[in-house]
C-alpha cells in the first residue's frame, strides 16, 4: 500500500492561449445552495491547452499480495490537456502517446472518461499506469479551480510475476506555460548501425508534422524522415548515405498548440564502423572478415579450421538464453552488389547446442527459434530483422566439438533483398532489452558461420 501526502499549491488567475484557470470567487448567490445545481454549465466552455500534473497517486493492490516497493511513475507526472471546440479533448502525457477521451462538462466539473492516458517507467521495474477517469473541479462561475482527480489502474511486472493495483491520484492545473522539447530515443547500447533509424521523440504535439521539423547534417547523410506512430510524436530518421562516421539530428524550431516554443536543437550521433564495403565475407584470412561489435571476446575469426565447412569461419558463443545474462555479441558489415537486379542475402551457418551447466535446471534441449537475428537493409530503407534457429529435428549427434556434441547441419539463410548498390548486414545475439522472469531456456550455443554473400 502506498500512499504521499497533498501539496499545497496555491492558483492565481492563468490565462495562457485561450486557456484559462480560475482563483477561488464567491458567486453573486453564495447564499443560495442550490445555485452550481441550477446554473448553465455552458456559460463559461474550457477552450485551449492546460497543464496537469498529478500531485497524489495512491495504490491499492487488485489481491490480498502486497506491491513492490516502486512509486507509481504518475507522481509528479505532466500532460498537457487540450480542448477545442470541432476536435476531439485529447490528454498528452509528457514523452508519452496522445490520448483521445470522452469530455462532459457539467456545473461543478470538466469530466474526461472512455479513453487511456498511460503514464510508465521501466528504471527499475515495469511500471504502467493507466488513466480512465478524470474529474476538473470547476468554479461556481465555470472556470476551473486548479484541481483534478483521476482514477485508473496500475501494473507491475518484477520478472516472471504480474501485480496489479487501482489507482486514485489527484493533482492540479493550469494554463499551459510549458514549452515543447523533443528528444533522441533509447539507442542500443551496442551502437547504432549506419543504416540503423535514429529514434526521435517529441513531448507533445506541435504545429508542424515531424517530416518538417526533423533531418540530418551533413547534407552528404541526406535523411529520410518516418514518422513511427500515427500521433507523429515519434519518428525514425534515416541516413540516406552510409560513409559518414557522425551525423547530427538537428530539430528546427518548434511550436506547440498553445504557442510556446523553443529554438532550433542539435543532436550528435555516432554510427558503429562496419568497415569498408566487401564483395563478400568468407573468413578465409585477416581481410574476409566483418567488423565485431560489443562484446568482441564472444567471437573467434578462424582462418581455417577443421570446425569450419570451407576454409575458415567465425565461432560465436558460447551463447545462453538466462534472461538477464544473455550477451551482446555480433557481426556487422556492407556488402557491395549489382544493382541492376533484386539480390538475395545467403547467410551459411551451423548451430551447435549443449546444456548449460550453470542454468541448474533440466538435462535436455529445448528447440530454439532466435538463436541469432540476421538485420538487412539498404540505403534511405528501414532494415529488416529475421530469426534463425532450429528445431529438435534438426539437431544430430556429432563428436564432441567445442564441447558439444549436438549440432545441426550446415544450412543457407537466404533473405530476398530489393536492388541497392550497397547492403548493410548485421548478425546480432543476445538482446540489450528487458532482461528477467522465468529462463527461456537452458540450452548453450556455438554459432558457426562460414561465408556472407549476395547475389
Amino acid at each position: 500500500m502506498r500512499s504521499h501526502a497533498l501539496l499545497a499549491v496555491p492558483f492565481l488567475l492563468v490565462v495562457a492561449c485561450g486557456s484559462q484557470v480560475g482563483s477561488s470567487s464567491t458567486s453573486s448567490n453564495s447564499g443560495n445552495d442550490s445555485d452550481t445545481e441550477t446554473d448553465t454549465p455552458g456559460r463559461w466552455s474550457p477552450d485551449g491547452s492546460f497543464d496537469l500534473t498529478f500531485v497524489t497517486v495512491t495504490a491499492t493492490p487488485t489481491y490480498a499480495s502486497s506491491l513492490p516497493s516502486v512509486a507509481p511513475p504518475s507522481i509528479g507526472a505532466n500532460a498537457m490537456l487540450r480542448v477545442a471546440d470541432g476536435a476531439p479533448t485529447t490528454l498528452t502525457p509528457r514523452w508519452g502517446t496522445p490520448a483521445e477521451l470522452d469530455a462532459t462538462l457539467t456545473n461543478s466539473a470538466f469530466e474526461l472518461q472512455s479513453g487511456t492516458v498511460t503514464i510508465s517507467d521501466d528504471t527499475t521495474y515495469f511500471v504502467t499506469d493507466t488513466w480512465t477517469d478524470f474529474e476538473i473541479d470547476r468554479e461556481d462561475n465555470g472556470t476551473f479551480t486548479g484541481a483534478f482527480s483521476a482514477k485508473g489502474t496500475e501494473e507491475i511486472s518484477d520478472g516472471d510475476e504480474i501485480f496489479e493495483a487501482t489507482l486514485v491520484g489527484t493533482g492540479k492545473i493550469a494554463g499551459d506555460t510549458t514549452p515543447p522539447d523533443v528528444r533522441l530515443g533509447t539507442l542500443p547500447p551496442n551502437g547504432l548501425m549506419p543504416w540503423e533509424p535514429i529514434p526521435v521523440q517529441l513531448a507533445e504535439p506541435v504545429t508542424k508534422p515531424a517530416s518538417r521539423i526533423l533531418s540530418l547534417s551533413p547534407a552528404a547523410a541526406a535523411g529520410v524522415v518516418t514518422p513511427s506512430d500515427a500521433n507523429s510524436l515519434r519518428a525514425d530518421v534515416l541516413a540516406s548515405a552510409w560513409s559518414n562516421e557522425s551525423v547530427n539530428v538537428v530539430a528546427q524550431a518548434m511550436t506547440d498548440l498553445a504557442g510556446n516554443s523553443i529554438d532550433t536543437k542539435t543532436f550528435p550521433v555516432t554510427f558503429f564502423d562496419p568497415g569498408a564495403p566487401a564483395a563478400a565475407f568468407s573468413f578465409d584470412s585477416a581481410t574476409a572478415n566483418p567488423s565485431k561489435w560489443d562484446d568482441a571476446s564472444l567471437i573467434t575469426f578462424m582462418n581455417a579450421d577443421a570446425s569450419c565447412e570451407s576454409g575458415g569461419c567465425a565461432k560465436i558463443g558460447p551463447l545462453g538464453d538466462h534472461g538477464c545474462t544473455i550477451p551482446n555479441a555480433g557481426l556487422a558489415g556492407i556488402l557491395e552488389h549489382d544493382a541492376s537486379h533484386a539480390s538475395t542475402l545467403f547467410v551459411r551457418y551451423r548451430i551447435l547446442v549443449g546444456i548449460d551447466p550453470t542454468a541448474g535446471g533440466t538435462s535436455s534441449v529445448t528447440p530454439d527459434p532466435g538463436v541469432f537475428s540476421v538485420e538487412t537493409a539498404t540505403p534511405g530503407q528501414s532494415p529488416t530483422t529475421q530469426p534463425i534457429g532450429f528445431a529438435l529435428a534438426d539437431l544430430k549427434t556429432i563428436p564432441s566439438t567445442f564441447g558439444m556434441t549436438q549440432a545441426t547441419d550446415w544450412a543457407t539463410a537466404t533473405i530476398p533483398l530489393p536492388a541497392a548498390s550497397e547492403l548493410g548486414v548485421r548478425i546480432g545475439f543476445g538482446s540489450g532489452a528487458y532482461c528477467g522472469g522465468p529462463i527461456l531456456n537452458e540450452n548453450s550455443t556455438i554459432v558457426l558461420i562460414d561465408s556472407i554473400t549476395a547475389d
